[in-house]
């Protein structure tokens, strides 16, 4: 299976252990998110059923990664109704999206931005239903005529699927990113079932990794993590449920719970390194 990067402890350990071992684990990761990347980093965050706080995973890793990484991040929306990646980042309600042209044909870095408003953590933000139905989910073929374009001009590009079928919907997710991040529950029934659609992902002709973060929206704890772990395929990240992550206004991260941020921060250097040791 896997691994997660060296220096990481698990987050058991890292949530009731030693002080040390908490700033063990925050250096490395802070290490990790800064490195240089050759390509740009695609995410694709994505449930198999809602009320998972998908979209709220996806904004705390784009806004970890805004914070940290040395070029440009974009936050993507692909997700319907009034919750998705943007707003779990903060993107302030009055800011605007201009459907820029230049975008579709950019020629350097200030292109890619064109119209684009940013969130508080630095992070650009796109959302692919912007004057659309949001009742429905945006179709990848926008994704791939909107994204693919700018996509080298970031370091790093995450974008909130929301629900999609675990057949052709996630085929597309699989093509459109470098790792996939499937977000479940974690209790039993919606952990093994995000678990069951690893093998198709993995077996995908473009061979995205992939990395399984289970939110404890239930209060399973990690139990379920320590069933599932061995057997899962990938790795797999426990996130405990922090209220405060999903109001309207996002609050900042200085006010979450500390075993919150470092899950965060754990999840978000997963996904940025593949789960391999550095």
């Amino acid at each position: 299976m896997a691994r997660v990067p060296s220096g990481i402890a698990t987050l058991g350990g890292a949530v009731f252990g030693s002080a040390t071992a908490r700033s063990h684990e925050l250096i490395a990761a802070d290490q990790a998110l800064r490195m240089p990347l050759p390509l740009c980093r695609r995410v694709g965050v994505v449930q198999i059923r809602g009320g998972a706080g998908a979209s709220t995973t996806a904004g705390a890793v784009t806004s970890t990664l805004a914070r940290r990484r040395p070029g440009m991040v974009l936050g993507v929306n692909a997700s319907p109704g009034p919750a998705n990646l943007l707003i779990a980042a903060g993107l302030p309600a009055t800011a605007e999206q201009v459907d820029d042209p230049v975008r579709l044909s950019p020629q350097r870095s200030a292109d890619a931005v064109a119209g684009l408003p940013r969130t508080p953590s630095g992070a650009y933000a796109l959302d692919l239903l912007a004057g659309a139905d949001r009742r429905t989910p945006a179709p990848s073929t926008l994704w791939f005529e909107r994204v693919t374009p700018v996509v080298r001009f970031f370091d790093a590009v995450v974008t909130d699927w929301g629900v999609r079928a675990w057949q052709l919907d996630l085929a597309q997710v699989a093509a459109a990113s470098n790792v996939v991040c499937v977000v479940a529950r974690a209790d039993r029934y919606s952990a093994e079932e995000a678990a069951a659609v690893v093998p198709a992902l993995l077996g995908h002709e473009d061979r995205p990794e992939v990395v399984l973060a289970l939110v404890d929206v239930g209060g399973a704890g990690e139990r379920v993590v320590a069933d599932i772990v061995a057997d899962a395929g990938a790795p797999v990240v426990w996130v405990p449920f922090d209220a405060a992550r999903g109001r309207r206004r996002p609050v900042g991260s200085r006010t979450l719970s500390t075993r919150s941020r470092i899950a965060v921060r754990r999840l978000t250097t997963t996904l940025l390194t593949g789960g391999v040791e550095q």
